[in-house]
């Protein structure tokens, strides 16, 4: 019988060559000529990024930069960072005001979004309820950069 730790180990060179594989397969299966995805600067967005450029080729990857008012400028610049690592041209559209449009605005005051001491206190009041982190106040923590770089490393190490 397999340890946790044993059963939570896996080859990342072959679990990302099984992703692009099916990346490529599903484009092909759907007859479309690439990938269309938002670039946050964060983990998620940048290992999609990296993996569908190297599944299909830079030229069939379509990035988007989409801020908002309440975008912390620091995740745009690591956006637009991937997008020269990887040499994408990404379309920078700002939804603002779609957002305020339709309401969004209206829940939420700027001053609230960007209260980063409440936010960061928050993480740790989710953290603290449980014996070990969560999946989603570790991203929060990522997302706010509690933990500032982590993803440019594993970035890095993915290329």
């Amino acid at each position: 019988m397999l340890s946790i730790k044993e059963g939570l180990h896996f080859d990342v060179s072959r679990a990302a060559n099984e992703i692009e594989q099916f990346i490529r397969s599903e484009v092909n299966r759907l007859g479309k000529r690439g990938v269309v995805l938002g670039l946050s600067g964060g983990l998620d967005s940048s290992t999609c990024a990296i993996l569908c450029v190297r599944a299909l080729g830079r030229s069939r990857v379509l990035t988007l930069l989409l801020p908002e008012r309440d975008t912390n400028m620091q995740n745009m610049a690591d956006a637009r960072l991937v997008a020269q690592m990887l040499d994408l041209q990404p379309i920078h559209i700002d939804i603002s005001p779609l957002l305020a449009t339709i309401g969004v605005y209206n829940l939420v005051s700027g001053e609230q979004a960007g209260n980063r001491p409440m936010i960061e206190s928050g993480i740790r009041w989710i953290n603290h309820l449980s014996s070990a982190p969560s999946a989603f106040s570790e991203g929060m923590a990522m997302l706010y950069n509690i933990k500032a770089n982590l993803w440019l490393r594993l970035v890095r190490r993915l290329l």
